[in-house]
């Protein structure tokens, strides 16, 4: 069964993430960068049903179902596939939030679109107040994962990677990896500050999960698919 998230911290006037952190207002988000998540499109059937299977997989491999530790499997599996190929798995939008990076169209599938989201087809996603009154987040898995079916063997390399990888960490812990100095989650948040997007591009910049046989062409790839993303 899946773990209570972090809890939403107590406060008149203030929200909070699912990871626990304060939602700005909505004028410290525009002027950041950060985006509430309306100009985020819904999740198409394929890109959920590849997520879903993800999340099936993380899930079955640890023991903490949290949004932070969750937030963190996506942002190191998308990150490490674009370091090593160009292509990332999933190549969502990351903000630099205060406890590391948080992939917008997941938070919003969530969040915000749960009832209507096929990712409830793959997880049920809940809120609840435990016995001091405070929000809590759960995750349970709905099924088995079948990584086979969705995603390449190199993707599934780096997804047993990273798996492997966070297995014990706990949210706090979760939290201290994408710390480290030169991580683009750190180097974003330490320059541009609270909400910034996180360029993809960074990836090549990162510790861990080996190096691109070809860094120039592994690069161009990159940069050619960002920029389409962005026309």
């Amino acid at each position: 069964p899946g773990r209570s998230g972090t809890q939403e911290a107590e406060g008149a006037g203030r929200q909070y993430h699912p990871s626990g952190v304060e939602i700005a207002s909505d004028a410290a988000r525009r002027g950041s960068g950060y985006t509430d998540g309306e100009e985020v499109e819904p999740m198409d059937d394929v890109t959920a049903r590849r997520l879903g299977n993800a999340l099936l997989y993380w899930m079955e491999h640890s023991p903490r179902h949290d949004l932070t530790n969750l937030y963190k499997f996506i942002y190191f599996v998308d990150f490490a596939k674009a370091k090593l190929t160009g292509r990332p798995v999933f190549s969502f939008t990351y903000v630099a939030d205060q406890f590391g990076p948080v992939p917008q169209e997941v938070r919003k599938e969530l969040e915000e679109r749960y009832a209507a989201s096929p990712l409830s087809e793959f997880v049920l996603f809940r809120r609840y107040q435990d016995e001091g009154s405070r929000t809590r987040y759960q995750i349970d898995p709905k099924g088995s994962s079948d990584i086979a079916a969705v995603f390449s063997r190199k993707e599934q390399d780096i997804l047993g990677k990273v798996a492997f990888i966070m297995k014990e960490l706990t949210a706090t812990q979760a939290t201290a990896a994408t710390h480290v100095a030169g991580d683009p989650w750190a180097r974003v948040y330490n320059s541009k500050g609270r909400f910034a997007p996180i360029d993809m591009m960074l990836a090549f910049e990162m510790d861990g999960f080996g190096e691109p046989d070809d860094p120039e062409e592994a690069k161009e790839k990159l940069s050619f698919l960002l920029h389409q993303k962005a026309a």
